[in-house]
């Protein structure tokens, strides 16, 4: 019997994968999800037919979760960007998080013996100013290889097939819009790839050691631009659209006018439309080579993507969020907040070196303000007038070594009674270049809105000091 445990389950790529494992005796499935009893209605599996799949309540933020997901797992797929909010509120940057919960997912595989890492990823043009969302993909992928484990790398560009984020952008595009005025992004090549193909390219390496450690572009059999896409979408959809070429490349307006006429979040939109300024083509020399096997054109693909009922309809515009508690997979309810920042690592230092470094210089940076309290493994933030700490941090010594520091928040003023697993940590990337500081499901005692703007403000200022000191000192 094989496990195997998907990291991204509930996305659009991971349901198909787990249609195709269904009813394998031979194959038991982790699925890996941050709130399992909602996204399994997602995925639309039969009760009757999950023999073989487990579903993991999973947060990629906490090595806990990700210890016990990866127990005796011998091929792990990731599937994961973080470009969608994670809290109520993310003081962070998508690479930021990108990079810690790949560094927690390669650092546990390690740990749990994990065989082999397949990450799909995007495709890697060949020049030197690459996108944000690009180099992020490429920062996953090295770090998902610095822990020793075999990682086989497909990369992608657009995915062709039903509910996949980034055609579903196209289509309601198509399906929204008479008259579209075209930047010149939308002249740059690409070769789509069917959803179909992906997941045929996934089973053909788990477990293949002759594509261990190897990278692989994927695309269909058809070159196209991002417009003759458009076209293509609107002849299927049964719809006569206009379009009109313009000389510019216009990143902002177009991230703009593509989430609002789309109703996506601009979290996930902006880092997509910035990726466009690359022609998107797959290198022919990196082709992966399946026997017997030839990957569709875009007709095809096309075609088992849209459902009939779609074509000459006229779908609304924007969905109403008001009033509900989940968007995008997100309780809107729960009032926590995750920060992470990315500091220049000097030569040799560790995460003690930092953690203790942080606690001598927030006292000196805010002198008469903020004094910091260390009695064994307890630190307090007290600040001037009052007996009671602002914050309370307690390390956690068998969760913490020279890499990492783990300090749970244990109280204070600040911090609401109803606590959890909020908690500071300070650690060293696999790479060895950055530290990462980072507060996960910290929730305030302040009310809300008093909150993010007084105690989240001053914090994110504190830690943009924090990295300035930490990139002067001297390696």
């Amino acid at each position: 019997m094989v496990k195997i445990a998907i990291a991204g389950a509930t996305g659009f790529v991971g349901r198909h994968l787990l249609k195709s494992f269904e009813n394998n005796e031979s194959i038991r499935v982790n699925a890996l999800s941050r709130s399992f009893q909602e996204d399994k209605g997602l995925v639309q599996i039969n009760e009757k037919n999950e023999s073989n799949i487990e579903w993991i309540q999973c947060d990629l933020f906490s090595l806990i979760d990700l210890e016990n997901a990866l127990d005796q797992v011998d091929f792990a797929i990731y599937l994961v960007h973080s470009m969608l909010p994670t809290s109520k509120l993310v003081q962070a940057e998508f690479q930021d998080n990108d990079l810690i919960i790949a560094d927690n997912f390669a650092r546990t595989a390690k740990k749990k013996g994990v065989k082999q890492i397949i990450y799909l990823g995007g495709i890697i043009p060949k020049v030197e100013d690459l996108s944000l969302h690009l180099k992020s993909r490429l920062e996953t992928e090295d770090t998902l290889r610095n822990y020793g484990i075999p990682v086989t790398s497909l990369r992608a560009g657009i995915i062709i097939g039903k509910n996949g984020s980034s055609f579903n952008i196209l289509k309601k595009l198509v399906e929204r819009l008479p008259i579209m005025i075209l930047p010149s992004w939308t002249q740059n090549a690409s070769k789509p790839v069917a959803i179909e193909d992906v997941i045929k390219s996934v089973h053909f390496c788990l477990g293949n050691e002759d594509t261990f450690d190897k990278e692989y572009d994927l695309g269909g059999n058809t070159f196209m631009t991002y417009q003759e896409l458009l076209e293509e979408t609107a002849k299927e959809l049964g719809h006569k659209r206009y379009f009109f070429n313009v000389p510019l490349f216009s990143p902002g307006l177009s991230k703009l006018w593509v989430s609002l006429i789309t109703n996506t979040p601009k979290n996930l939109v902006y880092p997509l439309i910035q990726s466009l300024k690359h022609a998107m083509i797959p290198d022919e020399t990196k082709q992966l080579p399946i026997p017997d096997y030839k990957f569709k054109n875009f007709k095809e693909s096309l075609n088992a993507a849209i459902d009939k009922s779609d074509i000459h309809q006229k779908p609304s515009f924007g969905i109403d969020i008001k009033g509900k508690t989940k968007y995008w997979g997100l309780d809107l309810k729960k009032r926590d907040v995750r920060s992470v920042q990315r500091l220049h690592r000097p030569k040799n230092k560790s995460a003690i070196w930092v953690s203790h470094k942080y606690m001598e210089w927030l006292p000196q940076f805010f002198s008469f303000i903020i004094k910091v309290k260390v009695e064994k493994n307890v630190c307090q933030f007290i600040g001037p007038f009052v007996k009671t700490p602002l914050l309370e941090l307690t390390l956690s010594s068998d969760r913490s070594s020279t890499d990492r520091q783990l300090f749970y928040i244990t109280g204070g003023y600040l911090a609401s009674k109803d606590q959890g697993r909020g908690r500071l940590e300070f650690r060293e990337t696999a790479c060895g270049n950055y530290f990462l500081v980072a507060i996960h499901e910290f929730i305030p005692a302040l009310p809300w809105y008093i909150y993010i703007y007084t105690q989240a403000l001053f914090h994110l200022f504190v830690m943009r000091r924090f990295q300035v000191f930490i990139k002067n000192f001297p390696d």
